[in-house]
């Protein structure tokens, strides 16, 4: 009987360690846990600029680590390549989205990874963080095992070294400078409807035209990219400056034109104004000009001492007051050039105004019809009075009359 416990005693401690020995072997150890560390020569990037960056991978465990790699995610407007700066020349092209192979870091290992951060002429304007991803994997009891560390930096990028230009923002840059130069241009031909802007105004107005110009570079230059650039801030400014000179050239013509027909209008009214002196066919002209569209008028000319005069056409000035008669063309006394030619376009003409440009362009004489009548005594007098004004009215009336001024008889 004790001889069959010792048996029994000693088979169940053999079967306890061998089920420790197998909890322990089946049992998976720790996975590694790398260590990284970033280094940046400076935190901030501007166009056309290169940053040295180091990394040290530090394999702190007793496992040899395999394939560790190195996936980087930054902008797109940042190429990166696994050397140092001064040896990444033009024709080395960069790693773009490959990934740096490390090969295997031994247990207790640091590796320095060296790599180089370049920028174009286009660069997104901001603060990234720029992530640096280590995949690495180790075995386990002949299993091969896959793990993930991590790092993260900041990097600022900007144009010009700076976050602003003129105080604005790089970001906005874009949406001020086309509308901001053409203001300038615009301001340089001196429109009239700008002088009473402030200059907070123009800053939205700015916004506002920058937009659709933005559309029109865009829709010309598709390929401009998503970044800034000097190349591309300028080509906005060109833009803005083109635009400016064209509003404001045809603004310049307009007010040319302007003023080139307020300037006629104002030698064709000073023409046109009667005078003491002027003789009643110079007088029958001015009047029919200034009342060309008029058809049988009848006209009243009325002293300060009540005296009335009748006429066909009158009117008056600061300084002098005009009335004139009727007046006629004899067909039977033209005898120079074209009679028949003359005639038609006698005979064509529809105003007295055109009749009266006719006789000037052939020479014809202009004769008298009737003279200008004073009211309430049926004097008759000349076939044209002026008068200085001291305090006399006038008064035309279309259709009021018997007949034109003019007429072809």
């Amino acid at each position: 009987m004790r001889r069959s416990s010792s048996i029994l005693l000693l088979l169940l401690t053999v079967l306890r360690v061998t089920l420790t020995a197998q909890t322990k072997t089946t049992q998976p150890a720790d996975p590694p846990k790398p260590v990284v560390t970033v280094s940046f020569e400076r935190n901030a990037i501007r166009e056309n600029d290169a940053i040295q960056v180091w990394i040290w991978f530090t394999n702190e465990g007793d496992q040899s680590l395999s394939t560790v790699t190195l996936h980087i995610n930054s902008p797109a407007s940042i190429n990166w390549n696994a050397s140092e700066c001064a040896q990444w020349t033009d024709n080395t092209p960069g790693l773009g989205n490959q990934p740096v192979n490390i090969a295997s870091v031994g247990p207790h290992q640091i590796r320095p990874i060296a790599l180089c951060a370049k920028s174009g002429s286009n660069i997104d304007v901001g603060e990234f963080n720029i992530l640096f991803a280590f995949d690495y994997s180790w075995t386990n009891n002949n299993i091969e095992r896959h793990s993930i560390v991590t790092a993260e930096k900041q990097l600022k990028a900007n144009l010009f070294g700076s976050d602003t230009v003129a105080g604005i923002p790089i970001a906005l840059a874009s949406f001020i400078v086309p509308g901001l130069f053409f203001w300038l241009v615009l301001a340089w031909f001196r429109p009239s409807s700008t002088n009473s802007l402030a200059l907070g105004d123009k800053l939205i107005y700015s916004v506002l035209i920058s937009l659709p110009l933005l559309l029109i570079v865009n829709w010309l230059s598709p390929n401009t990219g998503t970044g800034i650039s000097f190349a591309k801030l300028g080509l906005y400014a060109i833009t803005g400056v083109a635009a400016g000179a064209v509003v404001g050239v045809a603004d310049w013509l307009r007010r040319l034109d302007k003023n080139r027909k307020a300037t006629k209008a104002q030698l064709v009214q000073e023409r046109n104004e009667v005078k003491m002196g002027d003789a009643p066919e110079v007088l029958l002209g001015k009047l029919l000009h200034a009342f060309s569209g008029y058809h049988n008028p009848r006209a009243v000319l009325q002293t300060a001492d009540g005296k009335r005069y009748e006429g066909s056409l009158a009117a008056g000035t600061d300084n002098a007051v005009a009335i004139v008669g009727w007046f006629q063309l004899d067909r039977e006394k033209i005898t120079s050039g074209n009679k028949a030619e003359i005639l038609t376009e006698l005979n064509e003409a529809k105003r007295p105004l055109d009749l009266f440009k006719l006789a000037q362009k052939y020479t014809l004489t202009i004769e008298a019809n009737d003279p200008v009548k004073v009211i309430d005594g049926n004097a008759i007098t000349d076939l044209g009075l002026a008068l200085p004004n001291n305090g006399h009215q006038v008064e035309t009336l279309d259709g009021q009359g018997s007949k034109e001024p003019l007429v072809l008889v």
